[in-house]
């Protein structure tokens, strides 16, 4: 039960359905269910304190046991090895998420040039699959095989768009991946953040650009997932936003991915939400919205106990933390 409002709110159906509640409410009262439950207890969050009032306890359900839901999680930076999943698996079938944004990881895939290993990707993606969560996927980033100028071993950002060896491989690499993955996954979101100019290297964050990629990605996914879903521009920047469906991103989705940063997650949101829809609506669209990723900015650094495969790490920022620890992943109807 969620409260809102003075009254109760059942959270157990089969389906969790919000479209009667305000999305600050919505929140709110996702705040108070973890709040009871004590996932922002103080001894999760060290002497950070929320000022909560405690309503209620919460028993969650299994991701397995729910039929639908909007909410979903960033299983994200696998890609880069930066976290080990096996020990979050228990916990994450208990969340009662029922998706999964991950990143697919080119240069861990294709770690020689034209040899492809897909087997840390199948583990995962089949364990999610078990627990009833289902994964999308987010196409990227580079491959120091064709980008031998990143500066990371990762190539977080070098986009595969101009030079033709690069571009080539590039189609190939999604083509196997499509082809391998075509009867587990059918949502795919190419590349993320292309405004950022951590994202979108070597050259300067450009619509144009984008939409050129989207072109020549998204028909060698169509041609081995017929049933596929593309997903774009995954980007919380309003005038980039714009530029992308003013140069025909529209026309090359099916899908419409938001990213939201802000201090304080639902403010403004409503206001967000609907510039978005505004911008569509100018191009005759009517697609729906899905929010890739939210994350709290924190001016003030708190101090709290982060663990990690290398044991724990004091000092990251408790909003860093909160993001990675709560859902961030929410489909907007």
């Amino acid at each position: 039960m969620v409260p809102e409002q003075g009254r109760m709110i059942d959270v157990t159906e089969k389906s969790i359905n919000t479209s009667g509640l305000s999305r600050r409410s919505f929140l709110s009262g996702s705040l108070a269910m973890a709040a009871g439950a004590g996932w922002l207890s103080g001894s999760a969050w060290g002497d950070a304190s929320l000022g909560l009032e405690v309503l209620g306890k919460v028993r969650p359900r299994a991701s397995k046991s729910i039929g639908g839901s909007p909410l979903g999680v960033g299983f994200e930076t696998l890609d880069r090895k930066m976290f080990e999943p096996e020990p979050t698996y228990p916990y994450l079938a208990e969340l009662g998420a029922k998706w999964a944004r991950m990143q697919t990881g080119w240069c861990r895939c294709e770690p020689s040039k034209g040899k492809y290993d897909f087997a840390w990707l199948d583990g995962i993606v089949d364990r999610l699959l078990g627990m009833g969560i289902q994964p999308w996927f987010n196409l990227g980033y580079g491959n120091q095989l064709y980008t031998p100028e990143a500066t990371n071993q990762f190539a977080v950002g070098w986009v595969p768009l101009w030079n033709q060896e690069a571009r080539q491989a590039w189609l190939r690499f999604v083509g196997a991946l499509a082809e391998h993955f075509r009867d587990r996954v059918e949502h795919w979101e190419i590349w993320n953040e292309p405004n950022h100019r951590n994202f979108w290297k070597p050259h300067e964050a450009d619509p144009a650009e984008y939409v050129k990629f989207v072109r020549m990605t998204a028909p060698v996914i169509r041609q081995a997932v017929s049933e596929a879903k593309i997903i774009g521009p995954a980007v919380w920047s309003p005038a980039y936003f714009k530029g992308c469906f003013g140069l025909g991103l529209g026309e090359l989705v099916d899908i419409v991915s938001y990213h939201w940063y802000r201090a304080i997650p639902e403010d403004k949101y409503e206001a967000g939400v609907a510039g978005c829809r505004e911008v569509l609506a100018q191009h005759k669209l009517n697609l729906p919205l899905w929010q890739g990723k939210a994350v709290a900015l924190r001016k003030r650094r708190v101090r709290v106990r982060w663990p990690t495969t290398r044991g724990t790490k004091p000092g990251k920022p408790a909003g860093w933390c909160g993001a990675r620890l709560t859902i961030c992943g929410c489909a907007s109807t």
